[in-house]
């Protein structure tokens, strides 16, 4: 859903960018990108369960 989310504001804000529109739409198409770019290099993905 996040990065569905990330997408929409990507292709919203070239969209305005486009029409000539610029601030604020630069920051947040720049700014979802680099959400986008860090979504998932973070994951660590453990097998079983941590319930101690």
């Amino acid at each position: 859903m996040m990065e569905a989310a990330l997408k929409l504001m990507i292709k919203h804000c070239t969209e305005k960018l486009a029409q000539g529109e610029g601030a604020p739409n630069w920051a947040h198409k720049n700014s979802a990108e680099k959400v986008l770019s860090k979504l998932y290099s973070d994951t660590n993905q453990n097998s079983g369960n941590n319930f101690g």
